[in-house]
Protein backbone atom coordinates (compact mmCIF):
# COMPACT_ATOMS: atom_id res chain seq x y z
CA UNK A 1 0.00 0.00 0.00
CA UNK A 2 1.40 3.39 -1.17
CA UNK A 3 0.78 6.98 1.02
CA UNK A 4 0.24 9.50 -0.53
CA UNK A 5 0.22 13.09 0.09
CA UNK A 6 -3.00 14.50 -1.35
CA UNK A 7 -1.11 17.97 -2.23
CA UNK A 8 0.42 15.81 -4.86
CA UNK A 9 -2.36 14.61 -6.30
CA UNK A 10 -3.36 14.88 -9.83
CA UNK A 11 -6.83 15.46 -11.36
CA UNK A 12 -7.37 12.35 -13.39
CA UNK A 13 -10.62 11.27 -16.14
CA UNK A 14 -13.86 12.05 -14.32
CA UNK A 15 -14.72 8.63 -16.10
CA UNK A 16 -12.04 6.93 -14.87
CA UNK A 17 -13.22 4.21 -12.47
CA UNK A 18 -13.34 5.06 -8.99
CA UNK A 19 -10.36 3.29 -7.43
CA UNK A 20 -8.44 2.63 -10.16
CA UNK A 21 -5.52 4.54 -9.34
CA UNK A 22 -4.14 6.86 -6.40
CA UNK A 23 -5.07 9.96 -8.22
CA UNK A 24 -7.85 11.82 -7.36
CA UNK A 25 -10.12 14.89 -8.31
CA UNK A 26 -11.46 17.83 -6.40
CA UNK A 27 -13.11 19.37 -9.01
CA UNK A 28 -16.62 19.97 -8.29
CA UNK A 29 -18.82 17.58 -9.83
CA UNK A 30 -16.26 15.00 -10.41
CA UNK A 31 -15.57 12.73 -7.56
CA UNK A 32 -12.70 10.04 -7.41
CA UNK A 33 -12.47 8.11 -3.82
CA UNK A 34 -9.02 6.24 -3.11
CA UNK A 35 -9.54 2.56 -1.93
CA UNK A 36 -7.53 2.13 1.20
CA UNK A 37 -6.05 -0.64 -0.87
CA UNK A 38 -4.33 0.79 -3.30
CA UNK A 39 -3.04 4.11 -1.14
CA UNK A 40 -3.47 5.71 1.97
CA UNK A 41 -3.13 9.73 2.68
CA UNK A 42 -0.18 10.92 4.94
CA UNK A 43 -0.92 10.87 8.54
CA UNK A 44 -2.63 14.11 10.32
CA UNK A 45 -4.04 15.10 6.46
CA UNK A 46 -7.66 16.28 6.55
CA UNK A 47 -9.66 14.42 4.49
CA UNK A 48 -13.44 12.61 3.58
CA UNK A 49 -13.20 9.47 4.80
CA UNK A 50 -15.87 6.72 3.80
CA UNK A 51 -17.67 3.63 5.49
CA UNK A 52 -21.31 2.42 4.11
CA UNK A 53 -22.95 1.93 7.07
CA UNK A 54 -22.29 5.15 8.14
CA UNK A 55 -21.61 7.29 5.15
CA UNK A 56 -18.90 10.43 4.50
CA UNK A 57 -17.24 12.27 6.93
CA UNK A 58 -14.98 14.70 7.25
CA UNK A 59 -11.88 14.59 9.14
CA UNK A 60 -8.25 13.55 9.77
CA UNK A 61 -6.26 10.37 8.99
CA UNK A 62 -4.77 9.23 12.36
CA UNK A 63 -2.10 6.69 11.28
CA UNK A 64 -2.48 3.07 12.43
CA UNK A 65 -2.98 1.49 15.49
CA UNK A 66 -0.61 0.52 17.44
CA UNK A 67 -0.53 -2.06 20.32
CA UNK A 68 1.35 -2.58 23.56
CA UNK A 69 4.05 -3.91 22.30
CA UNK A 70 4.81 -1.06 19.60
CA UNK A 71 3.54 -3.20 16.77
CA UNK A 72 1.59 -1.22 13.64
CA UNK A 73 -1.19 -2.99 12.53
CA UNK A 74 -1.87 -1.75 8.99
CA UNK A 75 -5.12 -2.76 8.71
CA UNK A 76 -5.83 -1.14 11.73
CA UNK A 77 -6.11 2.38 10.11
CA UNK A 78 -7.40 5.32 11.92
CA UNK A 79 -9.89 8.34 10.75
CA UNK A 80 -11.47 10.39 13.31
CA UNK A 81 -13.52 13.72 13.45
CA UNK A 82 -14.83 16.10 16.09
CA UNK A 83 -17.87 13.66 16.62
CA UNK A 84 -16.26 10.48 16.68
CA UNK A 85 -13.21 7.65 15.01
CA UNK A 86 -12.76 4.81 12.66
CA UNK A 87 -10.41 2.06 13.02
CA UNK A 88 -10.24 -0.50 10.66
CA UNK A 89 -13.52 0.08 8.82
CA UNK A 90 -13.15 3.02 6.68
CA UNK A 91 -13.32 1.80 3.04
CA UNK A 92 -12.18 5.14 0.68
CA UNK A 93 -10.82 8.44 0.97
CA UNK A 94 -10.85 11.67 -0.64
CA UNK A 95 -8.83 14.88 -0.66
CA UNK A 96 -10.23 17.29 1.31
CA UNK A 97 -12.68 19.97 0.04
CA UNK A 98 -15.48 22.27 1.40
CA UNK A 99 -18.20 20.72 -1.13
CA UNK A 100 -19.76 16.93 0.05
CA UNK A 101 -17.79 14.22 -2.27
CA UNK A 102 -20.32 11.97 -3.99
CA UNK A 103 -20.28 8.69 -2.42
CA UNK A 104 -17.75 6.30 -4.17
CA UNK A 105 -19.14 4.31 -7.12
CA UNK A 106 -21.01 1.00 -6.36
CA UNK A 107 -21.69 2.30 -2.94
CA UNK A 108 -25.19 3.82 -1.00
CA UNK A 109 -25.36 7.86 -0.10
CA UNK A 110 -25.68 8.15 3.64
CA UNK A 111 -25.72 11.69 5.12
CA UNK A 112 -23.08 13.09 7.22
CA UNK A 113 -24.36 13.61 10.88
Amino acid sequence: MELVDITDLKSVDCNSRAGSSPAASTKKGCTMWVHVEEAMPKEGEKVWYYFEPVGRHRGTFDGYYVDDDGKEWKGMHMFSCDYGFLTGDVTHWHPDQDELPEVPAGTEAISPQ
